[in-house]
């Protein structure tokens, strides 16, 4: 439902949903984020307001820069522009929205980094020797995909601590032709069918293209999506044909913004460039801080009319830097929800737990998670529900070298049950492996239950997509023996 939404407590995590497609069922996913693990007087502007939406993102940042030994100057697509540094974590240099994303862009709540260049504000360090072409997308939490193309390369890979991700960007002409060196849009594979194609001109998405070959663009009025940004590139308004309109607007400058939203009938038309809604909206969301000068309590106010008559739901976040967390009160005191985070001698372990206690202060449940960092980053490796009861552990390990870096290997749950993932040089799942009865963890598939996935075409018309993630072909044994097969053909 349109403005319909909530809030979370591991940062300040507040998610409003708002922009589905008017008539097409695809993967599309629409919300307003707006997202810091650190205290920043900025998350009371709509500068770190983000807007995540597959058919209305847009990219960060184009770097290029000429080949190993070659003269020439480095050269900057910069597809928005603005100033906004957000809070870095005190202790574990992590900023409120991502700090790696390359040039400030703060309608899509990116935070400028404090490198050298002159034209974007970053150091470039993520830019590996032979990278002559370095392209960014902030996803979602502020987290920033980077795709560093080699010289003479059409395809890059993720790289970073996303590359888990496992996406393609590949460099294409008008004709849609893999080029090398000047390309017109960048197509990026997800890796289940669908493609997202982006100008390269002005980083925009130009179409999106189904599993099923089906190619739909924003404007489309099975879509009916557009999305404005005001001069220093914030968000400024989200128009749906489907839901209206998401009007952004600030109540008082550096204390306080609403996103207030109207149903299709009172979204207004188009003047000068923006909306201009009538009526009253039928849910507000504010944002604001209830001690200006102080930037360690944020206030969420969703305001829902129905009938005439407001409704009024109000939380507060509240930091603790001793704890190194923040504490939710939820609309009407029902409950109470606290967080903090310790750390080890190294500081390369971090334990974060979290407090859910009843209106009356009685503690309603406790849970732990223990993150550990590695040289692919920061993993989970061990939740524990009822940490001085029950004790309830969920236990994980990851792949530290090919296909399978940074990706789950093992999972071990509380009740005894457990999965081995197995992956292919592409980071594809080739095998998942469970237990037969008693079997222990990582026990060899013929004395367990194991699924394969093959990825190879069965059909001379399937064409396999860069990084495709579809399989062709899925078989189930259990103890050695065949109980189940499936084959696909994926035709568009």
């Amino acid at each position: 439902m349109a403005g319909s939404g909530y809030t979370k407590v591991n940062s300040v995590d507040i998610s409003i949903n708002f922009g589905i497609p008017a008539n097409e069922n695809i993967d599309v996913l629409g919300r307003f984020s707006i997202y810091t693990i650190a205290p920043s007087s900025a998350i009371y502007t709509p500068q770190t307001l983000q807007y995540l939406n597959r058919m209305l993102d847009r990219l960060t940042i184009a770097v290029t820069r000429p080949p190993m030994g070659s003269s020439g100057s480095m050269t900057h697509e910069l597809y928005a522009a603005g100033d906004t540094t957000i809070g870095i974590h005190p202790n574990n240099n992590t900023a409120g929205a991502n700090n790696d994303a390359g040039g400030a862009t703060p309608g899509q709540g990116t935070s400028t980094l404090s490198g050298t260049c002159p034209d974007c504000g970053g150091n470039h360090s993520d830019m590996g020797g032979n990278t002559v072409r370095q392209v960014k997308l902030l996803t979602k939490d502020r987290e920033v995909l980077i795709f560093n193309f080699g010289q003479n390369e059409n395809t890059a890979t993720l790289s970073g601590k996303k590359a888990y991700y496992n996406y393609r960007l590949q460099m294409v002409n008008a004709s849609g032709t893999p080029v090398t060196d000047n390309p017109t849009y960048y197509d990026m594979f997800i890796g289940d069918g669908y493609v997202m194609r982006y100008s390269a001109e002005d980083g925009q998405v130009i179409s999106l293209t189904t599993p099923f070959g089906r190619t739909i663009k924003p404007d489309s009025p099975s879509v009916g999506l557009e999305i404005i940004y005001d001069e220093s590139g914030n968000i400024k308004q989200v128009w749906s044909s489907a839901e209206g309109l998401a009007d952004v607007v600030v109540t008082d400058p550096g204390n306080s913004y609403e996103i207030r939203i109207y149903p299709p009938a009172n979204a207004g038309t188009k003047t000068n460039g923006a909306y201009v809604p009538t009526g009253d909206p039928h849910t507000v969301w504010k944002i604001e801080n209830p001690n200006p000068g102080q930037a360690t309590q944020v206030q969420v106010t969703k305001s829902v009319t129905v009938n005439g008559v407001t409704t009024d739901e109000v939380s507060l976040y509240d930091y603790s830097y001793a704890q190194e967390g923040w504490k939710l009160d939820s609309p009407d005191g029902l409950e109470v929800i606290s967080q903090s985070t310790s750390w080890n001698y190294s500081k390369t372990v971090r334990t974060i737990s979290e407090t859910v206690k009843t209106a009356a202060g009685e503690i309603a449940s406790k849970s732990t998670r223990v993150m550990q960092k590695f040289p692919f980053g920061d993993r989970t490796v061990v939740s524990t529900l009822d940490p001085e009861g029950a004790n309830l552990q969920t236990v994980y390990t990851y792949y530290s070298s090919g296909g399978g870096i940074g990706r789950v290997e093992t999972i071990s749950y509380p009740d005894g049950n457990w999965v081995w993932y197995k992956y292919d040089d592409e980071g594809r799942v080739i095998e998942e492996i469970k237990p037969w009865k008693n079997s222990p963890l990582k026990s060899p598939a013929s004395q367990a239950r194991s699924i394969t996935y093959s990825y190879a075409p069965l059909d001379s018309r399937d064409t396999v997509q860069p990084n495709d993630a579809r399989p062709r072909s899925i078989e189930e044994k259990i103890l050695g023996v065949t109980v189940r097969k499936e084959f696909n053909a994926r035709l568009s």
